[in-house]
């Protein structure tokens, strides 16, 4: 604030308008470049926060997919677990022979 104070005092007793023009054109680029800067942290922080809101809900999804699964796994009996397993088993195995065929 006293900053501006002087600035004023000065452009007021200041003979040559030149010079006053200069300085107030200096004193325009430097809060041009504050503003800019403040608009690009601003939009550093909403993008911060998008990021921050996608990771949670992806997290949150994750959670219940799993608490899901573990859920119908419970209700499996020792058999169908087999089954599950085996079934797992042959696709990778599968999986496995088809990428070594490709090269």
């Amino acid at each position: 604030m006293r900053l501006c104070v002087v600035v004023v005092v000065v452009l007021a007793f200041m003979a040559d308008s030149n010079v006053a023009k200069r300085v107030r054109e200096a004193l325009d680029g430097a809060r041009d470049e504050t503003l800019n800067r403040m608009q690009t942290l601003e939009q550093e922080r909403k993008a911060l926060c998008a990021e921050r809101k996608r990771i949670t809900l992806e997290i949150k999804s994750d959670t219940q997919k799993r608490q899901r699964l573990l859920q119908k796994a419970r209700n499996l009996s020792t058999d169908d677990l087999i089954q599950v397993a085996m079934t797992r088993s042959a696709a990778k195995a599968k999986a496995k022979a088809k990428g070594a065929n490709a090269r």
